[in-house]
């Protein structure tokens, strides 16, 4: 019997980038990850996945301006999943600019205000921050360590 149902073409919506980009991340191709995932984002600019995946690879290759750009269109697509927030955190304080991760760390904390470890997340974030450009937390300076 023949199928009556019309199978979709897994190219034109992008999903069938999402394994090779995954693949090839893995792999540590990182440049050709960000080309297969950005093909598939663009024919699919919907799918988290795919989003979430390509910032993820442009954090590895130090693009940090575009990861964070990457991470916020990911998000405003789930802007209630505190998980994708502290994946976007994770990705980006593996790079020189933990700062940038904070705001994703106080938007995962505050929509799961009682998972200790996002808190935690957040206050080692912060503290780190201060620690690393001399800034006070409460009323005196955070001590610098001797080396």
């Amino acid at each position: 019997p023949r199928l009556a149902v019309p199978l979709r073409d897994a190219r034109r919506e992008g999903a069938a980038y999402v394994g090779p980009g995954a693949a090839l991340h893995g792999g540590g191709r990182l440049q050709e990850a960000k080309h297969v995932l950005m093909a598939g984002a663009k024919l699919n600019p919907s799918s988290t996945g795919m989003l979430s995946n390509l910032a993820t690879v442009r954090s590895d290759l130090g693009e940090w301006k575009g990861a964070a750009g990457t991470w916020r269109r990911a998000l405003a697509l789930t802007p209630s999943d505190a998980g994708r927030y502290s994946s976007a955190a994770a990705s980006l304080q593996r790079g020189t600019r933990p700062a940038d991760a904070i705001p994703f760390l106080r938007s995962a904390a505050a929509l799961d205000p009682t998972n200790w470890q996002r808190h935690y997340a957040l206050a080692h974030a912060c503290l780190k921050m201060a620690f690393l450009t001399g800034a006070t937390v409460g009323e005196a300076p955070i001590a610098r360590r001797p080396r």
